[in-house]
């Protein structure tokens, strides 16, 4: 790592490098904590939800709906880069190329790093959104059948039960023992 690359210590006080990321860097103990302690929504949002607990949701909504024990793993970890960069909701996201290129490399790095294939599925991306939506009826006051273009979604919805919010250290404590069953 050169004097110049910053970086950011992580709970573990790895140094994780802006520029220089790699496998060195990664920490599953590091992502389930820093993951349990982000609120979805970037905090728009009644309760305390956190990425922790979303990873674990859409993990097990992948489970339940037949994905492979690849499919469950990558679902698990599928925003682990946030652990280092933090989040910004999709649709600004969408709008800062850079950023979503620098979560790229960072996501992949960590997908690589578990033995993973880079790019997600079609299952993980779908529950993935499908945990939006379940969040969104939980814990947000927006109408999201004004969200558009999503009646398949809504319909999916229905079938969905209840979430309820975990502490912080339910949603690591879970995360780690979701990774475990699935051998990561």
């Amino acid at each position: 790592m050169s004097h110049e690359d910053p970086w950011m210590s992580t709970l573990s006080c790895i140094r994780a490098p802006f520029h220089a990321f790699s496998k060195e860097h990664i920490s599953l103990v590091d992502i389930a904590g820093s993951l349990a302690k982000k609120c979805r929504f970037a905090g728009h949002i009644e309760d305390m939800y956190s990425v922790g607990q979303h990873c674990v949701w859409v993990s097990d909504a992948v489970r339940r709906r037949g994905g492979s024990l690849v499919e469950q793993q990558m679902s698990l970890i599928h925003d682990a880069s946030e652990a280092y960069l933090g989040d910004m909701v999709a649709p600004w996201k969408s709008q800062m190329p850079e950023f979503r290129s620098i979560e790229d490399r960072i996501q992949n790095v960590i997908y690589r790093f578990y033995g993973l294939p880079t790019k997600e599925t079609y299952l993980v991306r779908h529950m993935d959104r499908l945990a939006a939506f379940v969040e969104a009826r939980e814990f947000h006051n927006d109408d999201i059948s004004q969200w558009g273009g999503h009646d398949e979604m809504l319909l999916e919805l229905q079938s969905e039960p209840p979430v309820y919010a975990w502490t912080w250290r339910v949603a690591r404590e879970r995360f780690l023992e979701v990774a475990d069953e699935l051998g990561l």
